[in-house]
């Protein structure tokens, strides 16, 4: 494998994605390999902590012949600018964790588990984890040799809003402004007659 990313949908559902050009695919045999990783969140966040364990695990379970070099808060770039890297020809990124939907990358179905109360529970979500659906959306862009694949999927929670004051029910989020990026959290805040404010995750 070339090229490896962990994507997560954050606050919601995320994933790990690995990035391999099929044609590209390499075997790691017996050579020390080291990956380096890029993670926009610092290293205490869960994001962080999620890839700390990926990092050991993956560490232990090569017996220490893949190395991964874990860069967090955003030292490598922001998600754009890493995944333009790890898309790249000459790529010196070789994982990252990123938002669950990569419909800018061509993996269409991933918009799917953004859709906020998409899962009632963690037990809904795990379940939903293990099955072959979920398999097919990790797959989605490396069978169509977009050069990117999921690797595995992790969440960090559910349903969760902030605002500046408090909110009872859907009625006190109208005509209030709701910082959203991407087409499903507009669209949400439309349906809720908030006032979508686009902004870059980031």
């Amino acid at each position: 494998m070339k090229k490896i990313f962990l994507a997560s949908l954050i606050a919601f559902a995320a994933f790990s994605i690995s990035s391999c050009k099929k044609e590209e695919t390499k075997k790691v045999e017996d050579k020390a390999v080291t990956l380096v990783m890029a993670e926009v969140n610092p290293e205490d966040s869960v994001c962080g902590m999620v890839d700390e364990v990926f990092k050991e695990k993956v560490e232990e379970l090569s017996n220490g012949t893949i190395t991964i070099d874990l860069h967090c808060s955003g030292i490598l770039g922001d998600e754009k600018q890493v995944m333009n890297i790890i898309l790249g020809e000459n790529s010196s990124i070789d994982l990252t964790r990123t938002s669950a939907n990569l419909t800018k990358y061509g993996g269409k179905e991933s918009q799917l588990v953004s859709i906020p109360f998409t899962f009632s529970n963690a037990e809904h979500f795990w379940k939903f984890a293990d099955s072959p659906e979920a398999a097919e959306i990790l797959n989605e862009p490396y069978e169509n040799n977009l050069g990117v694949k999921g690797l595995f999927f992790f969440h960090e929670g559910f349903r969760h809003l902030f605002a500046t004051e408090k909110i009872s029910g859907i009625e006190d989020l109208k005509g209030r402004k709701m910082r959203v990026s991407g087409d499903v959290l507009t669209n949400l805040a439309k349906s809720l007659k908030a006032e979508p404010i686009e902004m870059a995750f980031t």
